[in-house]
């Protein structure tokens, strides 16, 4: 029962983050930045690279391989549980 928990746990985490990935990828940009220019964040070498369109564009490629992740699993789970 335990691992059905987390596995719907990390499947629903993994959808969140597509979605938000998809949708608002200048949010998520936004955020990161303001993060990276705060604390240890300044040493971050990506930073000049989080600000370009590049970043988003990856943001949203990311996204869609999550949902992506979550549909395959889903359709992995649903075929073996019919057997």
């Amino acid at each position: 029962m335990g691992i059905k928990i987390a596995l719907l746990f990390g499947v629903l985490v993994s959808l969140f983050v597509g979605i938000v990935c998809v949708v608002w990828p200048e949010r998520v940009q936004e955020y990161a930045l303001r993060w990276s220019s705060q604390g240890i964040g300044k040493v971050n070498p990506f930073f000049d690279w989080m600000k370009t369109r590049s970043y988003i564009l990856t943001l949203r490629i990311i996204g869609v391989m999550a949902i992506g992740a979550v549909i395959l699993l889903l359709f992995i789970i649903i075929k073996e549980s019919k057997k």
